[in-house]
């Protein structure tokens, strides 16, 4: 029996053509067209970040990342923080050619513009105070170019640690300075990382302080907590 072919009318090749169109559309607008292969630009983005990581893969990549970004910042902001002060209070506890390195840099400082300034800006600061602030900051850049990224040895020597450990009260000193502007004590927590930055330091240098230097500190440091912990609870108002 011979096959019958069934013709399509005008008006069905019309519905069917539109449905045709549709369809393309519809996979256009939903991205799943597969005419064209989309960019796969977050797993290219991956794989630069993985390769990044992995450079790291070596020893000094590896003491680098033994600790966190964050973390080596607040030592570093610490550490430039109780160098600056021994310069400015206790000069002899660095070592001379360092000691006199920012004795240079300190004599170079431009104030200009804060001395004469070209325009009528109002500060909420004096001009001593701004100054001041300059000079601190140059002066800790300089400390903080000393003792380098983190995870390395420092490019230059800065403390004299034997004449620093001599006695725990010179860091106890600098602790005594670590208040509020308004006189307020910190959390006991924060004291304790000002312990932990200071052992930091020491390991950067590979300096190991006397076992009776750091029996004495520790006793010290826990009297400080202690004293914060006793001040928080009495009510101590921190601005």
């Amino acid at each position: 029996m011979p096959t019958t072919v069934q013709e399509t009318t005008p008006m069905e090749i019309d519905e069917l053509s539109q449905a045709a169109n549709t369809a393309t559309n519809n996979n256009d607008n939903n991205g799943t067209s597969t005419s064209v292969s989309a960019p796969r630009p977050v797993a290219n983005t991956a794989s630069l970040q993985l390769q990044q990581i992995k450079q790291h893969f070596n020893p000094e990549g590896m003491l680098k990342k033994s600790r966190s970004a964050s973390t080596f910042n607040s030592n570093q902001a610490e550490n430039t923080r109780l160098i600056f002060y021994l310069w400015t209070n206790s000069p002899q506890l660095l070592y001379d050619d360092f000691a006199h390195h920012l004795y240079d840099v300190d004599a170079s400082i431009d104030y200009n513009d804060i001395t004469n300034p070209t325009t009528k800006k109002r500060y909420k600061t004096s001009v001593e105070q701004r100054k001041q602030e300059r000079r601190e900051k140059t002066i800790r850049n300089e400390i903080s170019e000393a003792l380098g990224p983190g995870g390395t040895r420092p490019t230059q020597r800065t403390i004299d640690f034997d004449a620093f450990t001599s006695d725990p009260e010179i860091f106890v000193k600098y602790i005594q300075t670590r208040v509020k502007a308004d006189g307020a004590l910190m959390r006991p927590g924060v004291y304790g990382g000002y312990h932990t930055n200071l052992n930091n330091l020491f390991r950067r240098y590979q300096y190991r302080p006397s076992e009776d230097y750091k029996e004495q500190l520790t006793r010290y440091m826990d009297g400080v907590k202690n004293i914060a912990n006793q001040a928080n609870q009495a009510g101590e108002v921190r601005k």
